[in-house]
């Protein structure tokens, strides 16, 4: 779906590109967001239910966009911090790919 989204071939290519301008304007950057250099725009949508964080999205590095989509489950009571910690190393993970090549 992001995927389809970010090509704009998802409905319509207005009905895409209104979707990816809501998905930018998504506030924090706690999760997969958290290592990435505040200068590279994320679209992204991230969110926690019961013992579950997640987040996904599409983060736009300079030579390429990619698209993620992380998922924790089964999270401790009360330590949702857990998963956005995951999630956030998952991120530094691709922007330190991105970073070598």
């Amino acid at each position: 779906i992001l995927t389809r989204i970010f090509r704009g071939t998802l409905i319509s290519t207005a009905a895409s590109a209104m979707m990816l301008d809501i998905l930018r304007s998504a506030a924090g950057r706690e999760t997969f967001g958290r290592y990435i250099p505040p200068e590279v725009p994320i679209a992204h949508k991230e969110g926690a239910f019961r013992r579950m964080q997640i987040d996904v999205g599409i983060v736009f590095f300079p030579d390429r966009p990619y698209v993620f989509s992380g998922f924790c489950r089964d999270l401790p009571f009360k330590k949702n911090y857990l998963g956005m910690d995951v999630l956030a190393a998952t991120g530094r993970a691709l922007r330190d790919l991105v970073e070598m090549h």
